[in-house]
This record gives structure tokens, sequence and C-alpha cells, in this order.
């Protein structure tokens, strides 16, 4: 069943200048929308990723990010992460986290599955996932 909606039903979101969409990529459950932007100042080195909520009515966060990204994707609905060729961003609310990936080519592909990240480089496959709270207390 699909649920269509008239244009001018869509909720508007106010935001400044965001300069040209480069990717935008859904979440898992669909709740959460990407999108990854150079800066309207036209600054090379940076560029903004903002998270809205998939229904456009409000932005949940902005981050500067790092340019050059080659793919979004998401970790579920934890965090987006950004393909920098060989190395892998993750993107969380309040920080960052880079790490790279020791493959030969600069082959890596990132697909969002219900429970987390799929990466697939030309020499493994590596899946990342969100570790619950309950876990960590664990160990």
């Amino acid at each position: 069943m699909m649920t269509y909606r008239h244009a001018s039903r869509l909720p508007v979101l106010k935001v400044k200048k965001v300069g040209t969409v480069q990717f935008m990529a859904l979440s898992a459950s669909r709740k959460f929308l990407a999108i990854y932007s150079s800066s309207p100042k036209d600054q090379s080195d940076s560029c903004l990723l903002r998270v809205v909520s998939a229904t456009l009515d409000r932005i949940l966060t902005t981050t500067w990010v790092n340019a050059g990204a080659k793919q979004l994707s998401w970790v579920g609905d934890n965090c987006p992460v950004l393909n920098l060729f060989k190395k892998l961003l993750l993107v969380a609310p309040i920080d960052q986290c880079e790490f790279s990936l020791a493959n030969k080519n600069d082959g890596i592909c990132l697909l969002t599955e219900v429970d987390g990240l799929r990466v697939v480089t030309d020499e493994c496959t590596y899946f990342l996932d969100c570790v619950l709270p309950e876990t960590e207390e664990t160990f």
C-alpha cells in the first residue's frame, strides 16, 4: 500500500543555504535522512552533513565534515557513515570517528542493513553494528 501526499501538504523545512547536495541517505528504518552537501561558502576542504527527520520537519544535527566523500550510508538508525576512499568516517551526534581500511584499491562499498552496516572491500567484508549498553556493562 502506497501513501501519496499532495505537495502542498508537505512540511517545509526552513534552513539557510546548504550548498550543492551531493548525497542523501535514508536510515534503515526510514525515520532519518542524512544530507551531505558542499559548503555554501564554497570552501573545498569541508562539507555539511545534516541529519533531518524523514518527514523533513526538523533538523536533528548539523556537522562540518571532510570533503571528498564518495558514498553516504547509515549504521542502522544510529549514525551516518561517509566513505572517504580508503577511510570511513562515522558521524555520531557528539563526536566523529575515522578509521582506515587495509585494502589495496579504492573499492569500498557501503550497504545499509536493518541492524548495521556492511562494508565490502576488494579483500574482505566487514559488518558494523552498535553495541548495546547492557553488553558494555557485562565486560
